[in-house]
């Protein structure tokens, strides 16, 4: 595996859809689509930037974890996350209360214990929960199965 690099940067354009979205590009060219959720007059057709906020945090979690176990040569079967989120109206305005991701991990006996440290690891190390856990409380749960 390659060094780790000193400094990372991504970036998006996001483009209106002419509706209650848009159409967003990355600087490598993958392009995905977001909407407004219809209870806030949206059409709903696409994840809101909540479901992205959660989906980049377990995201997060779970890359980081799959770089352990190739870098440590663990064999896992299986990984599962459950994200959700609090969202509060407090003043007329919403803000993240607490953010919760559950990861489930099964991987062949000799391994579950490697496993559960990779899991560790990856919890401790996600940059972008890390980056946030002065803002909005995040809570990393996991568990690591025998297959």
């Amino acid at each position: 595996m390659s060094e780790l690099k000193e400094h990372l940067k991504f970036g998006i354009k996001a483009e209106w859809d002419g509706k209650t979205g848009a159409e967003v590009r990355t600087e490598a060219g993958k392009i995905f689509s977001i909407d407004t959720p219809t209870e806030f007059g949206g059409y709903g057709r696409a994840p809101c930037p909540d479901e992205l906020f959660l989906t980049s945090i377990a995201g997060c979690v779970l890359t980081t974890f799959l770089w352990f176990t190739r870098k440590r040569g663990v064999e896992i079967s299986e990984v599962r996350l459950d994200a959700e989120s609090e969202v509060e109206l407090v003043k007329g305005a919403y803000s993240l209360k607490a953010i919760r991701v559950k990861v489930e991990v099964r991987a062949p006996e000799q391994h579950v214990s490697a496993a559960r440290k990779c899991l560790d690891l990856a919890i401790r190390y996600c940059h972008i929960s890390r980056s946030i856990e002065q803002c909005v409380r995040v809570e990393v749960l996991g568990e690591v199965l025998s297959r």
